[in-house]
């Protein structure tokens, strides 16, 4: 990619980005992620609670929890782009082994493919239910809207993002200083919500829930990392993650609870409108296209991940070409398989949302405690890069570390959960409070610090030097390249 990549199709997939390529900035990130949570989606994760019976105030301290935790996984995960200027699928085979890395992409291309849909199903419910368009036509335009921001890239949807920004900031800013301003004023003509307490078992769904949303960004953090200079201060990277990555979840999702708890709806777009026109007459219309604009470059954002992490599974069982006609057909089939089930799904956006967020929080969960053990504390954020493209690499085919404890921490997890159409052993015994994503991430991470005791450490340190001039030679020669074309073949 040139230094000025314009409007170019990203050339690049799951392979290594050299310096010469690396024209990211840090500012970009902030606005990456605070936008990448600024929508409907985000807004109806502040439903739950209230939808469960729970009261506002025990609503809003738990997603204060959950955000401070699952964002500060999120965030760490970031720091590993710009060091290691790989995807974040390709940089778990370290952890799990060049095939073995597939257990943990089914849960994340469960979890960006999910999104995916859910976005779609709650823009396409909401303009249903504002203007009366078809539900499902509307999700079908919006996920061919997003596949073709995807299929442009990374520098893409940045440039999109920090646009869909500027363009829902001020409206967002509008709808919360009205109802801050006048509170339940005006809305004599709504029903509110029946009265809630406090429960355990809601309280714990709503602070998983609001924990695995940004756990579900994880996998994606270093896909959007990648390109920024390797000389990135890490704890820069890690801050501006941080940042962006809570700011607008823990302000929508409080004005969600909020609207959820005392007008008693419960269709986020719906009820962005309403308020919008209570703010300023005709505001709701407008406020819900803007929203609609910043649900589709979410979507391109999960599409654009779960394409690498299907091409990353497919290229461990058989070579594949890492170019961007690779990346498109990806594309181009998972927006297939997405209609698909956009068509046939049910529009029930806070059903969906919950059960999207809490599968996504137990597959991942478990994947993100080894993958940040691994980074930070078992090998430091050093690793033999070339070797993650071999299947006969130092990391192995199936890791005998890693791979162990995912398992144990996806069977350990099981018994504890609780999602509607099936309720585990122990969680009836706990009258259905779902702790299975603590029990995961603890089970997991105590497995992976017992089993990484395996690893040979000198073999590890002949393959990093190894890799270390294997990686200088690439950076010579894309270097003098990088104003004309970018290097053709990236790593073997």
């Amino acid at each position: 990619m040139s230094a000025q990549p314009g409007i170019k199709v990203e050339s690049r997939t799951i392979d290594y980005v050299p310096e010469s390529e690396r024209t990211s900035k840090l500012w970009h990130q902030p606005p990456f992620w605070f936008l990448g949570n600024l929508n409907p989606l985000t807004l109806t994760t502040g439903f739950i609670g209230p939808f469960l019976g729970l009261s506002l105030e025990w609503t809003l301290v738990a997603l204060t929890i959950g955000f401070l935790l699952g964002t500060a996984a999120m965030a760490l995960h970031g720091s590993q782009g710009p060091i290691l200027g790989l995807p974040q699928m390709i940089q778990t085979r370290a952890q799990l082994g060049y095939t073995g890395v597939s257990l943990a992409i089914l849960g994340v291309v469960f979890a960006f493919f999910s999104s995916a849909v859910v976005m779609s199903i709650i823009l396409g419910s909401g303009v249903n239910s504002v203007i009366g368009a078809d539900a499902k036509l509307i999700g079908f335009i919006a996920l061919l809207l997003a596949v073709s921001l995807a299929a442009i890239g990374h520098h893409a949807l940045h440039r999109m993002f920090r646009w869909t920004l500027i363009v829902s900031l001020p409206l967002w800013l509008i709808v919360t200083i009205t109802i801050v301003a006048f509170g339940d004023q005006g809305y004599a003509d709504i029903t509110p919500a029946p009265a809630a307490g406090f429960a355990l078992a809601p309280f714990l769904v709503q602070l998983a829930t609001a924990t695995a949303l940004n756990v579900s960004y994880a996998p994606a953090v270093s896909d959007y990392s990648r390109y920024l200079p390797r000389r990135t201060p890490s704890g820069k990277v890690i801050a501006s993650v941080f940042f962006g990555g809570i700011s607008a979840p823990l302000w929508l999702t409080f004005l969600g609870a909020w609207i959820a708890s005392r007008l008693g709806v419960d269709d986020p777009i719906a009820a962005l409108q309403m308020v919008g026109d209570r703010a300023v007459p005709g505001l709701g219309a407008v406020f819900v296209v803007v929203s609609g604009m910043a649900l589709i470059a979410s979507t391109g954002l999960c599409l654009y991940s779960a394409s690498l992490g299907v091409i990353t599974a497919v290229d461990a069982i058989r070579p594949t070409p890492r170019n961007a006609r690779t990346r498109l057909v990806t594309l181009a089939i998972l927006t297939a398989l997405a209609i698909v089930v956009v068509l046939i799904s049910d529009d029930s956006a806070v059903a969906a949302v919950i059960l999207f967020l809490q599968i996504a929080g137990y597959l991942l969960v478990p994947w993100s405690a080894i993958n940040l053990i691994d980074f930070f504390i078992v090998r430091k954020g050093h690793y033999a890069v070339t070797h993650l493209f071999r299947r006969n690499g130092v990391y192995g085919v199936w890791n005998r570390a890693g791979v162990p404890a995912y398992l144990i921490g996806l069977i350990v997890l099981f018994p504890f959960i609780n999602v509607g159409f099936f309720v585990g052993p122990i969680a009836q015994l706990l009258d259905g409070v779902d702790i299975a994503l603590f029990v995961g991430l603890v089970a997991s991470g105590v497995a992976y610090l017992i089993t990484s005791r395996r690893i040979d450490r000198e073999a590890e340190k002949r393959a990093i030097a190894e890799s270390d001039e294997e990686l200088r030679a690439l950076e010579s020669v894309t270097a003098s390249a990088a104003e004309t074309e970018p290097a053709p073949g990236g790593l073997a």
